[in-house]
């Protein structure tokens, strides 16, 4: 309860959270380990990625699959192999691509539509940033046409606005101008604020 409580502080922006998910892994670690305690460095590799803290979280991540191993679970831990691929590719390149390759295979195994968007585009990032511009806009159009065959209409339109930065350095710039016309107009439509919104005019300055 703590762990999750903690969670809705971070997504809301409200103080404390980073201190209530300290407390709820003394607690949980003074405990047997339980889906609880996975749960919960989940939590705790995927605050760390967000932080720029790429040694902890790959430390965290860790911990929640040895913890998976040994307590039999499999789809807890779906978020931090994300994470675990995430911080290799970030420290050593290539192997991090096999890490996230292999992440969402499990992904897709679990049915999880949110997981599976999330390890698309997590891919796809990484293989702009390692492999090459192409193959990060394949992998990110892969996951649009998951996230449209599922009806997640919110990460289809994510992962279509970051294909912006790829085609940017394809330099597409017709095809960056027109994705950045739609989004806007989706935005405008939706009442939208926030990164969505304002990275269109980036494109235009």
């Amino acid at each position: 309860t703590m762990s999750l409580l903690s969670h809705l502080y971070w997504v809301n922006g409200r103080e404390g959270a980073d201190e209530m998910l300290d407390d709820a892994i003394a607690v949980l670690e003074s405990e047997p380990p339980g889906p609880d305690l996975l749960r919960t460095y989940g939590r705790d590799a995927g605050r760390h990625m967000l932080s720029g803290r790429t040694r902890e979280s790959l430390a965290a991540a860790n911990k929640a699959i040895e913890l998976s191993k040994r307590l039999g679970l499999s789809d807890e831990v779906l978020f931090a192999r994300q994470v675990r691929g995430v911080a290799l590719c970030e420290l050593e390149g290539e192997a991090g691509l096999s890490a996230l390759r292999d992440a969402l295979d499990r992904a897709l195994e679990s049915g999880r539509g949110m997981v599976i968007s999330v390890a698309y585009n997590n891919l796809g990032h990484f293989r702009w940033l390692v492999d090459s511009p192409r193959a990060g806009l394949g992998s990110k159009r892969d996951g649009m046409a998951f996230d449209e065959r599922r009806g997640l209409a919110g990460g289809a339109r994510w992962k279509q606005m970051e294909t912006m930065w790829i085609l940017f350095d394809l330099g597409e710039w017709d095809e960056v101008l027109a994705i950045g016309s739609e989004l806007e107009r989706l935005a405008g439509e939706a009442g939208l604020q926030g990164q969505e919104r304002a990275s269109v005019p980036t494109f235009r300055t």
